[in-house]
């Protein structure tokens, strides 16, 4: 134990200094630590005090400088997003743009029943390049979009696409389609996330067509990401790292990040913690300032802005630059200050540190030679400092303890040989007793492993029992000789309501007390005979309410000793087999009861063909009593030589399994019992009866039937006679439509509404031709070219309602597209004719044709003694007033809007757009265009030339771009000079640039005339 003492105080002389290097160190320390401080002070400024330090005030100056940058960008982002929302409302609202839309989407129905595979069948479609054309035109001219897509709002599939490769493909599934396509969101801009790019979009609905509502298609023009980087570029004004990035409310980027290459931002992200830093001011949408780290893991300082786009779209925009970037400046002061400090604290602080603590060295130094002595083994070594000031205390105090260890380590040996002795004997005692409770524990755990097996075996009997008893449908109760219910299985406890495992047995009476008297009377006999007893019925109620009925069979429970101590009752529900059996009977009486009361005749056969079974009406309509026909071959009841092809018919079926007449029925002709012969009708089917094949036959006497057929077929050949009489006055196709077979059947006020395509024609200068003619002439000259129409007209399902003069008013009630086809084989028919007259040296002639399609009124008006077939409805004016423009604008065909969006596929047709006008009584506006097929060639290419030019020039003209239309219809004038409408326009475009804009203008011509002036 004394060994011990010189180790601790060699310790203590180990973590001891000489006084000359603490002094050193500690000034050493001091002078950094005034030198840091002055540094911090002048960074950071004197807590509580107006001097706020180099950093905090290079800090206001950056944040202020990002405040102006940011209030820049917002600016500019939001001209920048009103521009590219006034864009898509321009493409929205172009009337070409939404015509064509309006035909292609009409198409897509037909389309799709006709091709497995929708791109294919598109890219083959004119009016689909048409459109596709159009967002390709203003993507090109607008570099501010990636794509511009039209979608079906109903399937999600994407119908055009400036980008081909787009069509085709299917965004329903997409969480931004749901919102699209809401009627309160048109020209929404919002984000979406596809192919794990997030991309900012805005939708636009293509509006129905007038008269309808709802929305036909949606438009999306797709933001360039480019673009929208190039908007958020910020010069070098606050450094070489400054960044501005747009991001959502969620914390999705909507930008490019300035060190991250394009391709990954989809991952990008501002970092975790410049997140966290940024959701308090992004949650309450207020502006602010942070510092935190980036996506670099760099401290920055960031402002951040909300740009609210609409109320419900709430971004935000962060403008950031890197501190070391900010702080550089200064923190290169702040070196050089500390650099130049700690030389000077060197030269002039240690160096005076080292003087003063040589001098106070030589007392320590004694202490610490006395501590090497008892270090070394002289344990009575003792300090000889006679000094009174702190080291000469210590040295004393060094002494005392020196003493006091002395005395405590003789004292700790004495104690430490006592305790020793008694540890050895108690750990003597303590052996024995383990080893004998060793031996104890090892007996009884081979008793409890004996005792848990035989448990376990016991169990699983049990268990197998009891499985046993509950898988078996029948109910089984265990009772005593006092008839309680002792154990029953999962069936009888179900059927009783109590729980199987109850302690106490259940007395008879507790569960069914209307059976206790005279069940256990039968258990007193089973116990006392010991005799079971089978076949007891009863009907017992469930706990819900279910009566039934149970089959009880007794058997008695005898223990070793031969003695009965209770009854095993089985008891089996027997209710649904009597309820089968009961239903077995009502359904036979019901089937005796239809064959007897049946007014057709039904007959059954074996494969002999010998009559099974017959109903009285079969006997009634044959003359025979029912017990004559009984047992008899069928073939009594049909004439020769049908009934000796009968038996030879079902020697046929039963060999090659070929049925001509069963599963199906027939008219034939059978014999009575006095022998006239009579038709009828036979329906025979096969079916089994115990192993053996039956035939049913079902049989109507059709006689007045077919009398009634025959006197029919006379009245409708006489009412062909008449209708082919007066459908040279009275078109066929209006009886049709009225719904009459005849004629005479026609009464004042008749009529029907439909949808049709109303067509007018007329010979332009009619007046002054006829009056070149005699009344002879005239009508040959009629005649002659009605004649010709006709048959066009007719060929093309139409039907001519009445003619006017030399006008043709036709309509067509099965499509646009047969009025128009029908049109142009009238032109066609038209040149023909001309021909004829040119070679017989006539005048030719020129007609006008007008087409609209529209709900009109098809009846009978005038009195009772006179009345005539028409149509009246407003849509027919309108076709009247369409026709008379094609001499305003120099064309042949000119059809409706309405018409337009009616036919199939207008890419069949050279169309082109011609005016927006608004005819004198109505109200609202109609767009017209010019079918160009049934012009003659050299008209028709001409004006094919210059369709594109044309369509340009229109479009610019409604947008008020009166100037450029007015270069554009000049050039067509140039390049077709016998186009009509093209100077027409042009002389508008003239008017409109030189006195100036009317704001109340819409681009509708309103006409005052039937012939458009």
């Amino acid at each position: 134990m004394v060994l011990n003492i010189p180790k601790r105080l060699g310790k203590l002389r180990k973590i001891s200094f000489s006084l000359q290097s603490k002094m050193m160190v500690y000034f050493g320390i001091l002078f950094a630590i005034i030198l840091i401080l002055a540094g911090a002070i002048r960074l950071y400024g004197l807590p509580w005090s107006a001097f706020k330090g180099e950093y905090a005030q290079r800090r206001a100056e950056v944040f202020e400088q990002l405040g102006e940058i940011a209030d820049t960008k917002q600016a500019s982002l939001a001209s920048w997003l009103q521009q590219r929302v006034f864009d898509a409302q321009v493409l929205s609202d172009s009337l070409l743009f939404q015509q064509n839309v309006y035909t292609l989407f009409q198409q897509l129905p037909e389309i799709r029943a006709h091709n497995d595979k929708l791109v294919p069948a598109l890219t083959h479609i004119a009016i689909h390049e048409a459109v596709t054309q159009h967002l390709q035109l203003i993507k090109n001219t607008y570099q501010a979009y990636t794509s511009l897509q039209l979608i079906d709002p109903n399937t999600g599939d994407i119908i055009a696409s400036s980008d081909v490769n787009e069509v085709g493909q299917n965004i329903a599934d997409q969480p931004f389609f749901r919102a699209i396509v809401l009627p309160s969101n048109n020209g929404l801009i919002d984000t979406k996330l596809q192919h794990e790019h997030l991309g900012l979009f805005i939708a636009r609905h293509i509006p129905a067509p007038q008269g309808e509502s709802g929305k036909v298609a949606v438009l999306i023009l797709n933001i360039s990401d480019p673009e929208l980087d190039h908007l958020l570029s910020i010069q070098n004004t606050t450094g070489k790292s400054s960044e501005a990035v747009l991001m959502t409310r969620s914390m999705q980027l909507l930008s490019s990040l300035k060190y991250r290459p394009a391709e990954s931002k989809a991952s990008a992200s501002l970092s975790d913690d410049l997140n966290q830093a940024l959701h308090p001011l992004v949650s309450a949408a207020q502006a602010g300032t942070v510092t935190a780290k980036d996506y670099r893991d760099k401290e920055v300082l960031a402002i951040y802005r909300p740009l609210p786009i609409t109320a419900a779209i709430d971004w935000g925009l962060v403008v950031k630059v890197d501190q070391v970037e900010v702080f550089a400046r200064i923190q290169q002061n702040i070196q050089y200050s500390l650099i130049v400090g700690g030389i000077f604290s060197i030269l002039f602080g240690l160096g005076g540190t080292f003087l003063l603590a040589r001098r106070l060295s030589y007392p320590i130094e004694m202490l610490s030679n006395t501590i090497q002595r008892i270090e070394d083994g002289d344990i009575y070594a003792r300090a000889e400092v006679t000094s009174y000031d702190e080291v000469g205390k210590l040295a004393r105090l060094f002494n005392g303890m020196i003493e006091r260890v002395h005395r405590a380590q003789s004292e700790l040996e004495e104690l430490i040989d006592s305790r020793t002795a008694e540890l050895y004997k108690t750990n003597v005692n303590l052996a024995i007793t383990l080893d004998e409770m060793k031996n104890l524990n090892t007996h009884l755990s081979q008793e409890i492993a004996v005792r848990r097996e035989i448990e376990i075996q016991i169990r699983k009997k049990q268990v197998i029992q009891q499985t046993i008893f509950d898988s078996v449908p029948a109910f089984i109760w265990h009772k005593d000789t006092e008839n309680r219910i002792l154990w029953m299985n999962k069936a009888a406890s179900e059927l009783s309501g109590v729980h199987p495992e109850s302690p106490q047995g259940y007395h008879l009476s507790e569960l069914f007390p209307q059976y206790t008297e005279t069940w256990f009377k039968d258990d007193l006999q089973v116990i006392r005979t010991k005799q079971p007893k089978l076949g007891v019925l009863a009907e017992v109620c469930n706990t819900r309410g279910e009566c039934l009925t149970i089959q009880l069979d007794k058997v008695p429970y005898i223990d070793e000793d031969g003695n009965v101590i209770g009854v095993i009752m089985l008891a089996t529900d027997i209710t649904a087999r009597l309820q089968a059996e009961q239903a077995m009977y009502e359904s036979e009486q019901r089937f005796r009861a239809i064959v007897n009361t049946a007014v057709d005749g039904i007959v059954m056969i074996n494969e002999c063909g010998i009559i099974q079974l017959l109903n009285p009406a079969l006997a009634k309509m044959f003359g025979y009593e029912m017990e004559e026909l009984l047992g008899v071959n069928l073939g009594i009841l049909m004439p020769s030589p049908h009934h000796r092809k009968h038996d030879e018919y079902l020697r046929h079926y039963l060999k090659t399994g070929e049925a001509h007449i069963i599963g199906s029925g027939r008219e034939i002709v059978a014999q009575h019992k006095n022998g006239s012969i009579f038709p009828i009708y036979l329906a025979v089917s096969e079916l089994r009866l115990k192993d053996q094949r039956m035939y049913t036959g079902i049989i109507s006497d059709i006689t007045e039937l077919k009398q009634a057929q025959l006197a029919l077929e006379e009245s409708k050949q006489e009412l062909e006679i008449q209708n082919k009489a007066y459908s040279r006055f009275v078109p066929r196709e209006f009886l049709s439509f009225l719904e009459k077979r005849s004629i005479v059947d026609v009464q004042l006020g008749d009529h029907v509404q439909k949808e049709m395509t109303i067509m007018f024609s007329d010979i332009r200068a009619f007046t002054a031709l006829s009056e070149k003619m005699t009344p002879t002439e005239n009508f040959r000259f009629i005649n002659s070219y009605l004649s010709k129409m006709e048959p066009v007209v007719l060929s093309h399902h139409g039907f001519i309602d009445k003619y006017i003069g030399d006008a043709i008013m036709a309509l067509f009630p099965h499509g646009a597209d047969d009025a128009v086809r029908g049109a142009i084989d009238m032109l066609r028919t038209l040149s023909e004719f001309n021909q004829a007259r040119q070679h017989a040296n006539t005048e030719l002639i020129d007609i006008g044709i007008g087409l609209h399609t529209g709900t009109l009124m098809l009846g009978t008006i005038g009195g009772e003694n006179r009345m005539d077939g028409t149509v009246i409805s407003d849509a027919v004016n309108l076709a009247s007033r369409v026709e008379g423009m094609t001499k305003m604008y120099g064309a042949t065909l000119l059809i409706t809007e309405h018409t337009y969006n009616r036919l199939v596929d207008v890419s069949e047709y050279a169309i082109r757009i011609v005016d927006k006008v608004k005819v004198k009584g109505k109200s609202q506006p109609v767009i017209v265009f010019e079918v160009l097929d049934g012009n003659l060639p050299e008209i028709r290419d001409a004006k094919l030339a210059t369709l594109e030019m044309f369509t340009d020039a229109f479009v610019a003209y409604q947008r008020r771009n009166f100037d450029y239309a007015e270069s554009l219809f000049q050039r067509c004038v140039d390049r077709n000079p016998n186009d009509k409408a093209a100077k027409i326009y042009l002389k508008r475009s003239q008017y409109w640039q030189r006195f100036g804009d009317d704001q109340t203008w819409n681009g509708v011509t309103e006409l005052e005339s039937k012939d458009g002036a």
